[in-house]
């Protein structure tokens, strides 16, 4: 790690399990897991996870496609 900081959060209780149990099935820490899912997460083009609703677009112009 090159800066770990302490995570603040609050979770369901059920997602710490589930957390703690990949970790254990993996041989790693839960902190080492949690990064790991982090890093796997594909995001859209506005930047949020996939399956997450999109942002409004009615602020944008619109692209004319030549």
């Amino acid at each position: 790690m090159i800066d770990p900081v302490p995570v603040g959060y609050k979770i369901e209780r059920s997602r710490r399990s589930r957390v703690e149990q990949l970790a254990k099935n993996a041989g790693v820490s839960g902190a080492v897991m949690l990064e790991f899912i982090i890093d796997q997460i594909q995001v859209t083009d506005q930047d949020l996870p996939v399956g997450w609703p999109e942002n409004s677009r009615d602020e944008e112009l619109p692209i004319e496609m030549a």
